[in-house]
């Protein structure tokens, strides 16, 4: 990759020029984000980092030859920004990685200091957004994934801080090179396993904002070399680099395909709880009172290949007391907690709250069998492999990145034959591949057979993969589950196809912001109607402040102190 084109479409980007879907998009983005940060706050470790962070950058920065001067403190500030927001996991993404917490918290944070106007900030942020998942699609089939993808926040971090400065294109393309010249990726010991989770995004925030002060103040520069597959980020970050990625800038819109998560926890997580949420309500119907942890004898989860390769990748890594972070990357945590709570809140995750229920949850998450169900993964595969046109990625698989691609998906998805019957454990499936004698699934594997052969077919005449041929709008995030939960001598059934706010869902985007911005509103104590807030925010004119539209929001975050939270569980 040229750092230079990014840098300069990104320069370029006209706020009215934003597609009108794509920028409503953007605007619902900013909601979002500023709701995880106040869920953020329910932490303690969330508030030491603002402490710790508190005294940096307490002076102007010297004003650039061109454009406007950063506010002082920009870095501690969407540093904590980006872990706040990252905390209890009740996020946004895209695709193709979670930029939100770079992408959005950036210009967040530089309006949270100095104002900037919501055309400026949803120029920079849609720009930092692209950047992001296209360096993740980028790097897709390669050792890392999803929120592992923290590369991402580097990109998104110097465009979105780049445009709002109005820094010249050789500048942030400068500090393109500089910021991935030595680019981090999380451990997953230390993303899986402890608060250490806080810094994944708050680290390349930090870096690629360092590298954008460095490219204005020297003339240190790092040769386009860093972003090639033959020894670069290419290399490093990928088994098979899909360069078609990018290209194709405003053409096609990434930021197309965002999801807002209803629930706290990961996204492959998300119709689980909705799914034990849904026979918790079935449950009260019925029995005319709440589900209580001795009414559980067996809880069977049937869920995507996602799902599976997530507690997979986390299950090593649990350890000590239940914390917010072990129940975001866990199937039978999160239904135990879904199950029992009714739904699934950040107030369910408090720290306080999860030591005294510990005991509990741990016996009613020992309850729960986690299969893997291949009609499920072929559905999820198929609203996103069509749609996004990667198949044609089959061009790009050859020789050693074929090998180690396929090994990779071996690795990273060992249990797809499992059941887990409990978080710490797997059981073998008496008879996986009956599976394949069901209809639905059999003609999703047919389906796919098919064009899996047209893409071989397009591989023998030399085609790749090229994100213009993609169609975001029509990706539907099928991660789907299904619960047969036994409760009291009864068994209730529960489906969630498409988790609510995920691309394709039948609950729509504004509608999970609106909610999710209310809770958070509620419960850090902001006194505002996020209702009129979202109103405002998707009609307001290019030209209004992004201050004025979340002063309330900000206030609270910015407040010296922070009110204790714990309290009765509701």
């Amino acid at each position: 990759m040229d750092p230079r084109a990014p840098a300069e479409w990104s320069r370029s980007l006209d706020p009215a020029a934003v597609p009108p879907g794509t920028a409503e998009r953007v605007r619902l983005q900013f909601a979002s984000v500023v709701a995880s940060l106040l869920d953020g706050l329910a932490l303690p470790d969330v508030v030491a980092l603002r402490v710790a962070w508190a005294e940096e950058g307490g002076t102007r920065r010297k004003k650039p030859p061109r454009g406007r001067a950063e506010p002082p403190g920009l870095e501690a500030l969407a540093s904590w920004f980006a872990a706040a927001s990252i905390a209890l996991d009740h996020d946004d993404y895209l695709l193709f990685g979670h930029p939100g917490h770079s992408a959005a918290a950036v210009p967040l944070a530089w309006a949270a200091a100095h104002d900037v106007s919501l055309g400026e900030a949803l120029a920079a942020a849609a720009a930092a957004d692209e950047v992001a998942a296209r360096l993740g699609g980028y790097a897709l089939l390669g050792p890392h994934n999803g929120q592992l993808w923290t590369h991402l926040h580097l990109a998104a971090a110097v465009v979105a801080a780049g445009r709002l400065a109005g820094d010249d294109p050789e500048v942030v393309a400068r500090a393109l090179g500089l910021a991935f010249a030595n680019p981090p990726f999380a451990l997953p010991a230390a993303f899986f396993g402890g608060s250490s989770k806080l810094l994944a995004a708050a680290v390349p925030v930090r870096q690629g904002l360092g590298a954008l002060r460095l490219a204005r103040t020297t003339a240190l520069r790092a040769p386009a070399a860093v972003f090639d597959a033959a020894d670069g980020l290419g290399r490093h970050f990928a088994h098979a680099a899909l360069e078609g990625f990018l290209e194709g800038w405003g053409a096609v819109w990434l930021t197309d395909t965002l999801a807002v998560k209803r629930v706290p926890g990961c996204a492959y997580v998300s119709a689980v709880a909705e799914a034990a949420a849904e026979a918790a309500r079935q449950f009260e119907r019925a029995k005319g009172r709440r589900v209580v942890a001795a009414d559980v004898e067996r809880l069977e989860l049937s869920v995507t290949a996602l799902t599976v390769g997530m507690e997979d990748a986390a299950r090593p890594h649990r350890a000590g007391a239940l914390s917010p972070v072990e129940v975001n990357f866990s199937a039978p945590l999160t239904t135990a907690l879904a199950l029992l709570d009714g739904d699934l809140t950040p107030r369910s995750l408090d720290p306080a709250r999860l030591a005294r229920v510990e005991d509990e949850l741990r016996r009613v998450a020992g309850r729960v069998v986690v299969r893997h169900d291949l009609a499920r993964t072929m559905r999820l595969v198929d609203g996103v492999i069509r749609p996004m046109a990667l198949l044609d990625a089959l061009g790009d698989l050859r020789g050693e990145g074929a090998r180690k691609a396929g090994w990779e998906m071996l690795r990273r998805y060992p249990g797809l034959w499992r059941a887990s019957a409990d978080p710490g454990a797997a059981a073998r499936d008496d008879a996986p591949f009956a599976r394949l004698a069901d209809r639905g699934t059999f003609q999703a594997l047919r389906h796919m057979g098919r064009l899996v052969q047209g893409a071989l077919g397009r591989r023998r005449e030399g085609a790749r993969y090229t994100v213009q041929n993609a169609r975001p709008r029509d990706v539907r995030f099928a991660a789907s589950a299904g619960l047969l939960a036994t409760l009291a001598g009864e068994v209730f059934c529960a489906e969630c196809e498409v988790p609510p706010g995920a691309p394709g869902a039948e609950t729509d985007l504004t509608t999970v912001v609106r909610q999710k911005l209310g809770r958070a509103f509620r419960e850090a104590g902001v006194e505002a109607s996020a209702e009129e807030l979202v109103g405002r925010l998707l009609g307001a004119p290019l030209d209004a402040s992004l201050r004025d539209l979340f002063a309330p929001a900000f206030a609270r975050l910015l407040a010296e102190t922070t009110p204790a939270r714990e309290g009765k569980h509701e």
